[in-house]
C-alpha cells in the first residue's frame, strides 16, 4: 500500500487526507507492479495523539484515526479503516519505541494489516506547527 497525506492533528481532534495506491507487490512480478485500487483517504476520527518531543519545526510520535478510503479504482466504494502513523526523528534521539511509517488496518479484509517495511521505503515526518505569514 502506497500512501501520502496532509493534515492537522491536536489532542482533540484530526482534519487530514490524501490518496492511496492498493498495489500488488510480489516479488517475482515485474515492474511497474499491478495495481489492484486506488483512491482517496479522509480522516473521520481522532483516537489516539501521542507527541514525544520535538525537534526545531519537526515533531515525533504517533497518531491513530479511523478513515475512510474512497476507491476511484476499480470501483467508487467507501472503505472504512483505521490509519496509525509512527515518526520518529534519529537525529534528535526522538523514539517512538516503534517503526517509522503506517499501519494501515481494513476491518474484514482478507488481507493486511499493511504495515512498515523493514528497511522503511517511505519517510513519515509531522510538522510542530503550521503558520502562514502574509
Amino acid at each position: 500500500m502506497l500512501m501520502n497525506g496532509t493534515g492537522m492533528v491536536t489532542p482533540l481532534q484530526v482534519v487530514a487526507a490524501g490518496s492511496f495506491v492498493h498495489i500488488n507487490n510480489a516479488a517475482a512480478l515485474p515492474t511497474p507492479k499491478p495495481i489492484l485500487g486506488s483512491g482517496t483517504w479522509k480522516a473521520k476520527r481522532l483516537l489516539a495523539f501521542e507527541l514525544i518531543g520535538t525537534y526545531g519545526s519537526l515533531a515525533a510520535g504517533e497518531v491513530e484515526m479511523k478513515i475512510h478510503l474512497v476507491r476511484d479504482f476499480p470501483s467508487s466504494a467507501v472503505i472504512p479503516a483505521t490509519l496509525r502513523m509512527v515518526c520518529n526523528l534519529a537525529p534528535a534521539g526522538l523514539f517512538t519505541g516503534e517503526e517509522e511509517g503506517f499501519t494501515l488496518t481494513i476491518p474484514g479484509a482478507p488481507f493486511g494489516p499493511f504495515q512498515p517495511t523493514t528497511p522503511p521505503s517511505g519517510l513519515t515526518i509531522f510538522a510542530a506547527s503550521v503558520e502562514q505569514r502574509d
